[in-house]
């Protein structure tokens, strides 16, 4: 699958952590759009042109993050879900949401890229992180 025609939507209230995903994921080739909470989140997913992929924080004002891959998954079941959380407790165990993948806080940019290159190479469960 091109990386070029892949988009990714990211989901973040910190405008650093956004930023910095937005750009990494950019400059690893993929189409990224940014919300920086969950109300504009769930507006970018209406759109007809859809994302291919969601990375989202848990906890953001307008919408929780497992709100917005809800919503998400209602639209479009098998879209995978990237969670960025300081709070694991909150995912842990959430088999409506496969494929996904969850990420602390502070994590490896790189193993972003790797966890979203193989949900979408394949259709299995991504290694967990």
């Amino acid at each position: 699958m091109d990386r070029k025609t892949i988009r990714i939507l990211v989901a973040e209230d910190d405008d650093f952590t956004r930023l910095l995903l937005i750009e990494f994921l950019d400059g690893a080739g993929y189409d990224t759009l940014a919300a920086r909470d969950g109300s504009k989140a769930r507006h970018l997913i209406d759109d007809p042109d859809g994302i291919d992929v969601l990375v989202t924080d848990v906890n953001m004002p307008g919408s929780h993050g497992i709100s917005v891959a809800r919503h998400l998954r209602e639209l479009r079941p098998g879209v995978p879900v990237v969670f960025v959380t300081g709070q694991p407790e909150q995912v842990e165990g959430r088999k409506l949401f496969a494929p996904f993948a969850q990420f602390p806080e502070h994590f490896n940019l790189s193993d972003l890229v790797e966890s979203v290159s193989k949900m979408l190479d394949t259709d299995t469960e991504p290694v967990p992180s």
